[in-house]
């Protein structure tokens, strides 16, 4: 993470230089916006990726696509996240632990996006249990429903 960190998140960063992490996020998110699926603009100016939990998901690697089924808890909703033209996806640790949360992952606390220099996009996500994963790709399409609609 650039600057959701988990330093930043436990509250011991020692540099002092991500104290402001949301507002030197959104000013980042604003110069590229305009690079970025609309979809992926929905999701990050929703906040519902701060504090869900991943439910499920899915790799199909031979047609370069990730589908992440989130359950949120404010929203009270189920988040389908599916990126196309999946180049890499990529999963991180921290050694020292998370902060703390629900058992496997953890909750999702915070999600960042970038844009690089060949135009893919990256999606970076940030679990309580330190654990980072990496998605690069093209496309994002968000789907969203009614938790209890999606329930059998």
């Amino acid at each position: 993470m650039r600057f959701f960190t988990l330093a930043w998140w436990r509250g011991d960063d020692e540099s002092g230089g991500d104290a402001d992490a949301p507002t030197a996020y959104g000013l980042h998110l604003e110069a590229i916006r305009h690079r970025l699926p609309t979809d992926l603009i929905a999701l990050e100016e929703s906040g519902d990726l701060n504090d869900c939990r991943l439910s499920s998901f899915k790799l199909s690697a031979g047609a370069g696509e990730l589908s992440l089924q989130l359950e949120t808890f404010e929203a009270d909703a189920l988040l389908t996240l599916t990126y196309s033209g999946l180049k890499q996806f990529n999963g991180f640790t921290d050694l020292l632990g998370g902060v703390g949360g629900s058992v496997g992952l953890g909750d999702l606390g915070y999600g960042e996006c970038d844009v690089l220099p060949d135009g893919l996009i990256e999606h970076r996500l940030l679990f309580s249990s330190g654990i980072e994963w990496v998605m690069t790709f093209r496309d994002l399409n968000l789907r969203r429903e009614p938790l209890a609609a999606s329930m059998p």
